[in-house]
C-alpha cells in the first residue's frame, strides 16, 4: 500500500556540499603542520635567540590554518558545520580524555579539570580547538556565509583592524603575562577572527584566482614583512606573545596570503601531510613528552641542538606511527583521531 502525500510541502533536502581541495591550500596546509612540530621542538631545550626566532618565524602557521579554515568553512555553509564540529571535537575528546583521567589521578579538582576540557586546556597546544570551535560558532551565528562581497571585504578589514587595537590596548592595560590573560589571549575572536574572515571573504569573492595573479607582489610582500619582524625581533621589541604583536600579526597575514596565493603542483607527501594534520597537530605532543621524559631519565644533557634534533623526530614519528598502525588494523577508526580515511 502506498503512503499518501501528506499535503505539507517540507522543502529539498540540501545535501552538505562536498569540498573542492585546492593543491595549493594543500601545501599550505602541510607547511603549517610542519611549522607546528618546529616551534614546539625548537625552544624544549634551549632558549637560545637563534631558536626563539626560528620559533617566531614559523607562528604564521596558525593564521595559515585559520585562513584555510574560513575558506573551507564558506565554501561548505550551513549544510557543513555539524560534520565539521563533530570532526573537530570527536579526535580532541579521544587524545583529552585519557590527560583528564591522568591528571584526576594525580589529584586535579573536577571543575579545573571539566574548565580545561572545556577550553581546549589539557595541553596547553589544544587552545585552537576551542578557538575554531568558538569562530564556527559566531560565523553560523552572524550568518557571515549570507553577507554580501563588499560586507565581507569591509568586515575582513574591520578585524584586522581590531586586532591591532586588541594588541596595542592589551600591552598598554595588562603589565607582564599572567596565567588567566594567557589562556584568554590565545582563545579571543577579537584578536584571532581577522585570518578566518579574511580567508571566508577570499571564498565568497572569488579573489583567489585573481590574487595568484599578483603572486610575485604578494610573495614580495611578505619578504619584507620578514625583515621587518626579524628586525623587531632582534632589537628586543617582540612581546612576550608574538601571536598579540602588531608587527607579528601583519607578517602572519602576509605570509598566509602570500602561500595562498602560489599554485603549487599535486605531490603526495603535501596532500597526505594536509589530510592528516589534525591528526598530527592532536598527537605529536606525545612524542615531545616522551622524549622529554627520556632524556630527564638518562642523566647528563644532551647538546641543545640533537635534543631538539630528537624531540621534532619523535613528535613526527608518534602521529605517523599512530597512522600507519590504524591504516593496516582498524582504519574505521582513523576518523576518530583526526586522520583522513584510508
Amino acid at each position: 500500500m502506498r503512503r499518501q502525500d501528506s499535503g505539507v510541502n517540507i522543502g529539498p533536502i540540501s545535501p552538505v556540499p562536498r569540498l573542492v581541495r585546492d593543491v595549493g591550500f594543500e601545501w599550505m596546509r602541510a607547511s603549517a603542520i610542519v611549522m607546528v612540530l618546529v616551534i614546539h621542538s625548537v625552544t624544549r631545550f634551549t632558549d637560545n635567540p637563534w631558536a626563539v626566532w626560528v620559533s617566531v618565524v614559523c607562528r604564521p602557521c596558525i593564521a595559515m590554518f585559520l585562513f584555510q579554515s574560513g575558506y573551507y568553512f564558506a565554501q561548505a555553509g550551513m549544510g557543513g558545520l555539524q560534520r565539521r564540529l563533530e570532526r573537530l571535537i570527536t579526535p580532541y575528546l579521544v587524545v583529552s580524555i585519557p590527560i583528564v583521567a591522568y591528571q584526576a589521578l594525580r589529584g586535579s579538582g573536577i571543575i579545573t579539570l571539566a574548565r580545561d576540557l572545556a577550553i581546549g586546556n589539557t595541553s596547553g597546544i589544544y587552545y585552537f580547538v576551542f578557538l575554531i570551535a568558538i569562530l564556527y560558532g559566531i560565523a553560523a551565528m552572524a550568518r557571515v556565509c549570507e553577507w554580501g562581497a563588499m560586507s565581507l571585504v569591509i568586515a575582513s578589514m574591520v578585524s584586522l583592524m581590531v586586532a591591532l587595537a586588541h594588541s596595542v590596548a592589551t600591552r598598554l592595560v595588562v603589565p607582564g603575562m599572567p596565567e588567566w590573560f594567557s589562556m584568554y589571549e590565545y582563545r579571543t575572536p577579537l584578536l584571532w577572527a581577522c585570518p578566518f574572515l579574511w580567508g571566508l571573504t577570499f571564498a565568497k569573492t572569488g579573489l583567489l584566482p585573481h590574487l595568484r595573479q599578483f603572486r610575485w607582489h604578494c610573495m614580495a610582500i611578505a619578504i619584507l614583512m620578514f625583515a621587518a619582524m626579524s628586525a623587531w625581533h632582534w632589537q628586543g621589541m617582540g612581546w612576550h606573545n608574538p601571536y598579540n604583536d602588531p608587527v607579528f600579526i601583519l607578517y602572519s597575514l602576509a605570509v598566509t596570503i602570500a602561500y595562498a596565493s602560489v599554485q603549487c603542483p599535486p605531490a603526495k607527501l603535501a596532500t597526505s601531510l594536509s589530510l592528516n594534520s589534525y591528526a598530527i597537530y592532536l598527537f605529536h605532543i606525545a612524542g615531545v613528552w616522551a622524549v622529554q621524559a627520556l632524556l630527564l631519565r638518562l642523566g647528563p644533557p644532551l647538546p641543545a641542538i640533537m635534543a631538539t634534533v630528537a624531540c621534532f623526530a619523535a613528535s613526527a614519528a608518534f602521529p605517523f606511527l599512530l597512522i600507519m598502525c590504524l591504516k593496516h588494523w582498524r582504519p574505521a577508526l582513523l576518523p576518530f583521531v583526526g586522520a583522513a580515511k584510508a
